[in-house]
């Protein structure tokens, strides 16, 4: 060791500037104190392990150096090899004071960096702002890079050894990047501060990244994932506005929280058949156009894809939770929901305003009074083509433009419940598919455009339909009854109309499998004028036509055994009825208050005439009852 005092600052104890054809440094020194060598033109100079320090301006024209393997941290100072260095080899950690006294940072002339296994630390702006190094090597062995170590360095390809565990805020600048995959397959995830690489085009991940926020920048273009990836962190895309191309492996089950948001440039997505799970915002306000959902897919998060360009999608039978506003994307027009084996829980607001069209072929769970579909202004089209309990309460309120709901063939519909299409107000026609068995108060409450009602047949003669008060507020003038009807509710005692407000009902058709019109059927229903009651008939309840005031003429034909009580009664246009030949009695109020009765015959089968049956027709003037024997 030398130890000197000199007086003028850029002197060397050995005199001026001189060029040294070799500098051998023994093991004995253990310190290079500063300006020992300044001015001097060195080659080459290896640093032994057993040195301690390097003091600021030892070396002034170094051109390479090479720090060898050493017990502990080497301390170095800034410029401690001068402000020429084209090449650095480093088998040892180093140490400072501040970040700023790195005695690389900013070698404009150092080309190349080769980090030895037994440097296990690359500190805090160790080589930033080295204008002119293009490339680098980082041995197995190294596990952490610092903040900004390579930072504004042009490097083209840089390769991360599976050993570095993690990377600080700017560590690495570079073109490519290349997170190398662990030796031993062993699960190794790296920690990246945000922003800990810039400028980078292309990535290729060879294990799980971990962060807070996204390490990369918003050059970045290509992403490609190696085996040994099965999870995209949360944040780990954000905000890579460039990004048009990611490449998953077969093992990610797990795209995390805001993992692709506003990754405006990405507009296609082919999701593996291995992933699970979809985090909340994971493609939020990209460029999405296109995606297709993989079977396997169980959990979407919230706004998962809010904002995105997507125009059509569908939900795979695997999926099983959809969170709020996931699919809140402004130019979806299209969606799919497909057949599953357990019913998908589905959040508020799943989708926008903009869905047009919407096939719907399983279950839906959601909280009261929170359905994913109602209110939407857009929405036209809906298609049941699965196996479905219930269409549940609420699930269309107020869909102002939905004017088509069709079934198909082979779906199956028990229960329509209340309000699934309350106030769908430009709804014309409705068909209930023949497999639903009940169908809830109010469930059409206030379609005030729906004029056609089909209840289709059921699958057999013995299907009915269990329905009550389903039609409120709605102007329905046709009328078809494929099957039996009783009131939603068989404990409920009192008659209930089919419509509740039937002044605008004009015709009823009943198909073959009926053979009891309910009673109360069609109370009030003012506009009726005539109906035509088949031979399959075998049974009118009570009240069935109580109140059609326009009802001019009816046929009863004769397989009919059972007349309620009241069931025409009030109908003061009746002016003619033929009873059933069967018919054994003709209960209470039957024709009470048809005023313009004016012939009826009674049935030879008949036996009883109950209390006021005929009570208010207008007999004194025509007196044609024809009473048999």
């Amino acid at each position: 060791n030398l130890h000197f005092h000199i007086y003028e600052p850029m002197t060397s104890p050995f005199g001026g500037s001189k060029v040294l054809n070799s500098l051998t440094i023994g093991s004995q020194v253990t310190k290079l104190q500063g300006r020992l060598l300044i001015n001097f033109r060195i080659e080459s100079v290896e640093i032994p392990g057993t040195m301690d320090s390097v003091e600021a301006s030892a070396f002034s024209h170094l051109k390479q150096v090479k720090i060898r393997q050493g017990d502990k941290p080497l301390s170095v100072d800034a410029r401690s090899f001068g402000y020429a260095l084209e090449y650095a080899e480093i088998d040892r950690n180093l140490s400072y004071r501040y970040a700023e006294d790195s005695p690389f940072c900013g070698q404009d002339s150092l080309t190349f960096v080769f980090v030895d296994e037994n440097m296990t630390v690359i500190n805090d702006n160790c080589f930033a702002d080295c204008g002119q190094m293009k490339s680098m090597f980082i041995a197995d062995g190294v596990r952490k890079i610092g903040s900004r170590a390579f930072a504004n360095c042009p490097i083209e390809i840089a390769i991360v050894p599976s050993t570095v565990d993690s990377i600080g805020s700017g560590g690495i600048t570079a073109n490519y990047l290349t997170l190398s995959e662990s030796l031993d397959g062993s699960p190794n995830p790296l920690h990246c501060a945000a922003g800990a690489f810039g400028q980078l085009e292309s990535v290729y991940l060879g294990r799980d990244v971990e962060c807070s926020a996204s390490p990369f920048p918003a050059t970045l273009k290509n992403v490609y994932m190696g085996v040994p990836v099965t999870k995209i962190s949360d944040y780990l895309f954000r905000g890579c506005s460039a990004l048009d191309s990611v490449g998953f492996n077969s093992r990610i089950d797990t795209i995390g929280e805001n993992a692709f948001q506003g990754c405006t440039a990405l507009k296609r997505a082919v999701l593996p058949y291995s992933l699970k799970v979809i985090g909340r915002y994971a493609f939020a306000e990209s460029g999405l156009d296109t995606i297709a959902l993989n079977y396997g897919l169980t959990s979407i998060g919230e706004n998962a894809f809010g904002g995105t360009r997507l125009h059509t999608l569908t939900i795979p039978s695997t999926v099983t939770s959809v969170e709020r506003e996931a699919f809140n994307a402004p130019q979806l027009k299209t969606l799919v929901l497909e057949n599953g084996s357990e019913p998908l829980r589905i959040g508020y607001n799943a989708v926008g305003d903009a869905l047009e069209n919407l096939s719907l072929a399983r279950n839906l769970r959601y909280n009261t009074g929170y359905s994913p579909f109602s209110e939407l202004p857009s929405l036209k089209r809906v298609v049941v083509t699965g196996d479905i309990t219930k269409l549940e309460d609420e699930l269309f309120y107020r869909c102002k433009a939905l004017d088509s709901v069709s079934f198909y063939v082979h779906a199956d519909i028990d229960t329509i419940g209340e309000y699934t299409f309350g106030e769908c107000t430009a709804l014309r026609s409705v068909s209930i598919h023949g497999s639903t068995v009940a169908v809830e108060p109010n469930a059409f409450r206030g379609c005030t455009s729906l004029k056609n009602v089909r209840i289709e047949d059921g699958f057999s003669k013995e299907d009915s339909l269990y329905i009550l008060y389903a039609f409120i507020d709605c102007p329905v003038e046709t009328l078809y009854i494929g099957r039996n009807l009783y009131d939603y509710n068989p404990s409920y005692t009192a008659i209930q109309p089919l419509l509740a407000d039937g002044e605008h009902l004009k015709s009823v058709t009943f198909g073959e499998n009926v053979t009891t019109i309910k009673g109360g059927a069609f109370q009030i229903c003012t506009a009726l004028e005539s109906v035509d009651i088949p031979e399959n008939i075998s049974k009118i309840g009570n009240a069935a036509f109580n109140g059609c005031t326009a009802l001019r003429s009816v046929h009863i034909p004769n397989s009919v055994s059972e007349i309620g009580e009241g069931a025409f009664q009030g109908c003061t246009s009746l002016a003619a009825a033929t009873l059933p030949s069967k018919l054994r009695r003709i209960k209470n109020n039957l024709f009470s208050g048809c005023s313009s009765l004016g012939a009826i015959q009674i049935p030879e089968a008949t036996e009883y005439i109950d209390y006021r049956a005929f009570y208010g027709c207008n007999w004194a003037a025509t007196p044609s009852m024809d009473v048999p024997g």
